[in-house]
Parts: C-alpha cells; structure tokens; sequence
C-alpha cells in the first residue's frame, strides 16, 4: 500500500508533456482573444448609444400630452362615462386645466427624458391634491398617464378672510373662496395660520370642529347646519354649531374627550334631533341654545341670561310618560 501511493505521489511530479504545454499556451491565448473582443464589443456600442439615442429621440419626439385619472363624483365608478365629453368629477374645469398645465410646463418632448418626468411628478406632489403614491408613466406614443390617491375636500376653514378647502383630516388643498361661496361647512375661528398645501392643520381645533361636523351629518336638519365655532376650543375646549340664520348652539367639548358635567354625545345629538321635530329648525329659531349640561337643553337670550327649555330630553320625556300611567288610569 505504500508503494502505491509513492508511485502516485512520483507521477504527479512528472514534468508536462509538449501536447500539455500546448494546450495550455493555446486556452490561454484564446482566454485574451475573448476578453479583447468583449472590451471591443462594449465600446462600440457605448460609443453607438449616444447617436442612436438621439436619433430615436428625435423620430419620435413630439409635445407631450397628459391625462390624469380623475376622481369620481359619489355613485359613480370611475370619471371617464361614454359619450360624454366632460369627465364625471367634482374636481371643476379650472382646477384640472391647473394640474394639467403643471404637468405639461415640466415636460419635455424628449420620450427618453426621465428627469422631466420626476420634476412634473414633484411639481404636482406640491399642489397638495394627491397622497404619496402619485405616479406619471409615460407611454410609448408620448402619452403620459398621471395616477394616485386623491385628497378629497370635507370642509373649508376661514383663515386670512378666504375660505381654504380642508380634508376630513384636516390636510390643506391649493383652493381658497371668498367667505361662504365655497359650497362646504366651514370651520370659523380658528386662531393658527394655514400650512402649507398637503399639510394637516396644527393645534388640534380644525379636526376636533371636523368630526363635530361629520358627527351631526346624519340628523335630517343637517342642512341647517353651517359651520362650527372653534374659537373657545382653546381656552375651554368648547365648540359651537352654527345655522344657516346665524344661531348658535352651544355643543360642548370635543366627541373624543371626556367632558365632566356634560351629556355623552349620543344625548346631545339626540336632543337636536327633538329640537328639529318639535319646532321644524335644529336651532328651534333661538339665537343661543346650551345642549351641553346632563339635565336638558337651555336658551340664552338677547341678555345672555340661561333659562331651561321647554324641550324635554327624549329620557325625561319617556320617564313623565311613565310616571303618568297610574295603575287603574286609562
């Protein structure tokens, strides 16, 4: 066994034979050939690239063209309806001559131009309309497709005597009216100035009087119902609900907050409900009404002096009700 493997060990250090270092000199050669090729190869098509780029840009270049995916108006699935030639939105023909001119004022006509296509894309992400997932494709006839989630208007808050449109988050949009005239609840009083365009209010009052709003949305008077006061939310987390006719109706603190003294939400929301069946109006045509306190609903009048309603809650109406069937009484 020893032998053996001496003989093997002997063999291996044999010196190569001819046909060997031929071989070898031959893979080696064709090794550099190879290489020297590839190198060729991709130097001239690094140096063709250019030329054929510009050649392509310039057979197919021609002004860009834009189209966003509008969002629908509520009940519809989609903007885009055959046969009409305006899109079904609630985004008005101004506003979407704006974000088209945003797009094509970055564009360039160059199809291979992608630094065009990210300045556009920043350039609308600034207006405030869309949420983080905005995206511009541009296709293969030049078209350039604009997509994303929508920032859709709830409310406006008067700041700087204009009416800026808000999210139900409170996030600003680029539109602002003049007092009243944008069609939306507005939010009035509120003491920090707007932000910047996609940017949520601070201080907290615009998205508490926000879901005051959308709270009371589901009474049947809730067209009655202008606006809300934040001006004291500050100072004693008060809000005030605001008719059409001026009157105010003194809500209380935030639906989120536990307020000490006063009546759960679900018990003021209800009291108006009964206001507007008993008397046809949610603010029971008095200029101040107080639903705040646990025992009932109370009116302020011109001198500012409370004085109890007679509206019953819906409990105690139910509990009078109650103690009036006597046993034997018919």
């Amino acid at each position: 066994m020893a032998e053996s493997e001496t003989d093997i060990s002997s063999a291996a250090h044999r010196p190569p034979s001819v046909w060997s270092r031929v071989a070898g000199a031959y893979r080696q050669t064709s090794g550099w050939i190879a290489t020297l090729l590839s190198v060729g190869v991709i130097v001239a098509l690094g140096a063709s690239f250019g030329p054929l780029q510009a050649r392509a840009s310039h057979l197919t270049s021609a002004p860009p063209k834009v189209r966003f995916t509008w969002p629908p108006l509520a009940g519809f699935s989609s903007a885009e309806v055959a046969g009409r030639p305006e899109p079904m939105t609630w985004v008005n023909a101004q506003i979407r001559s704006g974000l088209e001119q945003t797009v094509l004022g970055s564009l360039s006509s160059d199809p291979f131009d992608r630094d065009s296509l990210e300045t556009a894309r920043e350039d609308l992400a600034r207006t405030g309309w869309f949420r983080d997932d905005l995206r511009l494709v541009r296709e293969a006839d030049g078209l350039v497709r604009v997509n994303g989630t929508w920032r859709i208007p709830a409310a406006a808050v008067r700041s700087g005597g204009q009416d800026v449109l808000v999210t139900s988050a409170g996030e600003v949009l680029p539109v602002r009216y003049p007092p009243e005239a944008s069609g939306y609840k507005a939010l009035i009083g509120v003491a920090s100035p707007a932000p910047e365009p996609g940017q949520a209010w601070l201080g907290g009052e615009v998205q508490a009087g926000l879901r005051l709003l959308d709270y009371v949305s589901t009474l049947a008077c809730a067209e009655q119902i202008a606006a809300v006061d934040v001006t004291d939310y500050g100072a004693n987390r008060t809000l005030v609900l605001v008719t059409e006719l001026g009157n105010r109706i003194i809500w209380g603190g935030p639906l989120d907050e536990f307020n000490p003294g006063q009546a759960a939400p679900a018990a003021k929301l209800a009291r108006l409900g009964e206001i507007y069946r008993q008397h046809g109006r949610v603010d029971a045509g008095r200029a101040v009404l107080d639903v705040r306190l646990l025992d009932g609903v109370y009116v302020r009048d011109t001198t500012g002096v409370m004085a109890r309603s007679r509206q019953n809650p819906p409990d105690a109406k139910k509990g009078d009700r109650a103690r009036a069937k006597k046993p034997g009484s018919r």
